[in-house]
């Protein structure tokens, strides 16, 4: 809660942090990886799953263009790129290791679908040359869930809400339990 202090000397009026978000500022999430010389195959992998459109400016590029660095970079590496999609997806091949690294297990998305086929696409695509560790199926809760993690590391929970489920008219045709 943010605390907002009123016009009276001792009148105080309490602000919902969301309340307090609406007043002060629109906020937007991108999640970032400095990625260990790698950048390229990752993001190239994350666009043939979810699709998007994907920008890379090289080091190389960065350099035509009359940028200098403190370090003499690979012209091949990734300076910045972005995925822009159903979700947006930065990052750039971190050749100092300038940043203290976080281990790609230790971080997960959760991507929601409305389609359980498109669900079931990405959920492959993931696995394909990953790590399923819960099949992608319909959950006791009502749910399509599955968790995935993928050939880099980075973990996935893949799920399709109940109320779009039965808004498809799909059922319950796949039942969680039968596939664990």
């Amino acid at each position: 809660m943010l605390g907002a202090r009123g016009a009276g000397k001792h009148s105080a009026r309490t602000v919902s942090l969301a309340e307090g978000y609406d007043r002060y500022m629109a906020l937007n999430t991108t999640a970032y990886f400095s990625f260990p010389g790698n950048a390229r195959e990752m993001l190239e992998f994350y666009h043939s799953v979810f699709g998007g459109e994907l920008e890379i400016l090289t080091y190389g590029e960065q350099l035509d263009n009359g940028v200098q660095f403190p370090f003499d970079p690979p012209r091949k590496a990734v300076a910045h790129a972005t995925l822009q999609g159903p979700f947006t997806l930065g990052g750039g091949d971190d050749l100092q290791n300038s940043r203290d690294r976080v281990n790609p297990g230790d971080i997960g998305f959760t991507v929601e679908s409305d389609s359980v086929e498109e669900a079931e696409k990405i959920y492959a695509a993931l696995a394909a040359e990953g790590k399923p560790s819960m099949p992608f199926a319909q959950a006791p809760w009502g749910d399509y869930f599955g968790m995935v993690v993928d050939r880099f590391g980075v973990g996935f929970n893949i799920t399709v809400p109940a109320s779009a489920v039965n808004d498809n008219g799909l059922g319950n045709t796949k039942g969680w339990s039968e596939k664990l």
